[in-house]
């Protein structure tokens, strides 16, 4: 089944909702992380942030993520010789969080995207995405292909298989009950206000090292809180003693952020998914993948369990995947060296020349 089938299937007719001010959100730094500029785009301004000089690598992140969530790869891409961008998409972080569900389709946030760059004056570049943003990413091809040099997924495999071609035979397990997640996170108030009181739980929980991967959900009962992807019961549960795969420095930057902000934007990503699917049936569509593609797969994600026999060359001319052994869902957090060294090789591989 394809991802804009998907959508279609998995989302709820939900009216608008109204978000609250979150006045002064300020989103810590550690050094040597750049400072954000400030660019007005699609009836909203954008934080960017970026390093470097070359060809423009724009990353895309996630959700509960945030432009930091790159720190490693923008030091990596750009000392590679590349103009590494990322910025806190629609509803993150220090950029705006629009009123209404629908302002918080896809193809908004592609839309703020092309804004973004007719800023900056970048006719093209390599988009890499992960979770949300590795969609976001995928749509941008989908919609504005001239704009698009090149396409990295993290996470998850290329939403946009063409139509005509046969529907792929994935074989994974089911680990996590994706769709009881998705339909929590589409209630009306009910996500944001145990996200909003739990900050540090909830990142002290997803973070926790050994914790939500798929060697250790596979030991545990399909009714256990982790299985079924219930928020409520797994915050309840959260030991805060155990380790981490990130720092205690880090940990300080999602939670004094999203402490600031609330997750209220980030969620209605999820709202948005049907109108996501009636925007996008708007759009002159480009399928197919005819730029240079990385496709990154986290081995322990329990979310995606596909591995790589997945039928992308049977459309995707220039394809490259690799497995992230060992890394669970958050990779940009858990293996950080690994996703730079790839993305870096494959960088070189095919835009070296466009770079300098």
């Amino acid at each position: 089944m394809y991802r804009r089938d998907l959508l279609k299937l998995a989302s709820l007719a939900l009216a608008p909702l109204t978000l609250p001010a979150f006045p002064g959100a300020v989103t810590a730094q550690a050094p040597g992380f750049p400072s954000p500029k400030f660019i007005e785009t699609n009836g909203i301004r954008l934080a960017v942030y970026e390093k470097g000089r070359g060809m423009p690598v724009i990353f895309c992140h996630g959700f509960p993520e945030l432009a930091y969530s790159w720190r490693h790869q923008l030091d990596s891409v750009a000392a590679a010789g590349f103009r590494a961008i990322a910025p806190d998409l629609r509803g993150f972080g220090l950029s705006d969080k629009p009123q209404g569900i629908g302002a918080y389709a896809a193809t908004e946030i592609c839309d703020d995207l092309i804004g973004m760059m007719d800023s900056m004056g970048l006719e093209q570049a390599v988009f890499c995405g992960h979770d949300w943003g590795q969609f976001i990413a995928d749509t941008m091809l989908l919609l504005y292909p001239e704009r698009c040099a090149g396409l990295v997924d993290i996470g998850g495999p290329h939403n946009y298989r063409p139509d005509e071609l046969p529907a792929p035979h994935w074989q994974g397990e089911a680990l996590a009950d994706k769709a009881a997640y998705n339909a929590f996170m589409q209630r009306p108030e009910v996500p944001e206000k145990l996200l909003n009181s739990h900050v540090r739980g909830f990142f002290a929980t997803f973070f926790r090292r050994d914790y939500f991967t798929s060697d250790n959900l596979r030991q545990l009962p399909a009714t256990s809180p982790e299985r079924r992807l219930d928020l409520p019961s797994m915050l309840r549960r959260s030991n805060s003693k155990d380790p981490l795969f990130v720092s205690a420095k880090d940990l300080g930057v999602y939670v004094s952020t999203y402490e600031k902000t609330g997750f209220d934007g980030g969620i209605n990503w999820y709202r948005a998914m049907n109108r996501t699917w009636e925007e996008l049936n708007k759009r002159k569509l480009h399928w197919g993948v005819d730029v240079p593609y990385l496709y990154l797969w986290p081995a322990q994600d329990p979310i995606n369990t596909f591995g790589l026999k997945l039928g992308l060359e049977d459309y995707i001319a220039n394809l490259e995947m690799h497995a992230l052994s060992g890394s669970g869902h958050f990779a940009l957090e858990a293996s950080p060296e690994a996703v730079s060294g790839y993305l870096v090789q494959w960088l070189h591989n095919n835009f070296t020349e466009k770079a300098s």
